[in-house]
C-alpha cells in the first residue's frame, strides 16, 4: 500500500493547502529552512510527476485500492505493467492509474 501513499498523501496535503477559500485569512509565510522542510519529498520529482500527483491526490477515494492493486502487482514494470492495468480495466481516474509505475521510497 505504500505505493501510492507517500506521493498522495502529500499532494493531498498540498492541494488542500493550496484551496484553501478565499475568504480565509492570509496563507501563512513560511521561512525558507521550513519550506524546504515541507517540499522536501518532492521537490525534484519532475513536474509532469508532480502534476499527475496532484491530479490523482483529488480522487482520494480511489488510492487506497490503487495502492493495494499496485502492491499485488509490484513485480511488473513497463509494458507487462501497463498491459496489466489495460486488461484488468481498472476504474481509477486516469491521474491515478497513471501513478501506478512509481514506486514509493520510504
Amino acid at each position: 500500500m505504500k505505493r501510492l501513499s507517500l506521493y498522495l498523501l502529500t499532494a493531498a496535503l498540498f492541494t488542500v493547502w493550496l484551496a484553501a477559500p478565499a475568504f480565509a485569512q492570509a496563507p501563512p509565510s513560511f521561512p525558507p529552512p521550513e519550506l524546504d522542510r515541507l517540499v522536501a519529498r518532492i521537490a525534484l520529482y519532475p513536474d509532469s510527476l508532480l502534476a499527475q500527483i496532484l491530479a490523482g491526490a483529488t480522487y482520494a477515494d480511489q488510492i487506497p485500492d490503487a495502492a493495494r492493486w499496485g502492491d499485488q502487482h509490484h513485480y511488473l514494470t513497463g509494458q507487462a505493467l501497463a498491459n496489466a492495468i489495460q486488461e484488468d480495466q481498472l476504474p481509477w481516474d486516469p491521474s491515478v492509474q497513471a501513478l501506478l509505475p512509481f514506486p514509493v521510497n520510504i
